[in-house]
């Protein structure tokens, strides 16, 4: 994977903690993101959207989380590989989607576990230091969300711990 991602990750994770992406992500509904992330970089996008009665997008929940969690992981890997963060900022994205919904780490991790055994990215069953890997990235961007002083909102705690993403 790569040679040294703590790197890729710290720049990955400023660029999608500064991006507007990152500012409309518990109000837009993530598959649209994922296909045209530029349309929601300007208010005004935003209202037209909004105006001509398209319905609300479906709130974010934790398996749409784990989900994105799970299909950006590989391709962040392969990409960051080759030098670009692109896809790393969407993992990010998705981490701090899953800490401001409150869902603690142990649960993100097991839930994107789960997703990944119903329909695996990467084709087959991730290795041991593969998923070793998205738990150290998981953590990451908890940890730096906490550090910041980021607070989680109520009902859940965005750190709850360690843990959580084995998955085989």
């Amino acid at each position: 994977f790569c040679m040294r991602p703590h790197l890729l990750l710290q720049a990955a994770l400023s660029a999608a903690l500064s991006s507007p992406l990152s500012g409309c992500w518990s109000r837009c509904d993530a598959v649209t993101r994922l296909a045209s992330p530029a349309l929601f970089r300007t208010p005004s996008v935003r209202l037209a959207v909004a105006a001509e009665g398209t319905p609300p997008p479906a709130p974010l929940t934790l398996s749409k989380v784990a989900e994105l969690v799970e299909a950006t992981f590989v391709r962040a890997c392969m990409d960051a590989a080759r030098g670009d963060v692109t896809t790393l900022k969407l993992f990010i994205a998705s981490a701090v989607g899953g800490y401001r919904l409150g869902v603690p780490l142990p649960a993100l991790g097991s839930a994107v576990a789960a997703c990944e055994a119903e329909h695996s990215t990467a084709g087959r069953p991730l290795l041991p230091e593969e998923a070793e890997l998205r738990t150290l990235w998981l953590s990451l961007v908890y940890l730096t969300l906490e550090a910041e002083g980021e607070a989680a909102p109520p009902g859940g705690r965005g750190g709850g711990g360690g843990g959580g993403g084995g998955g085989a």
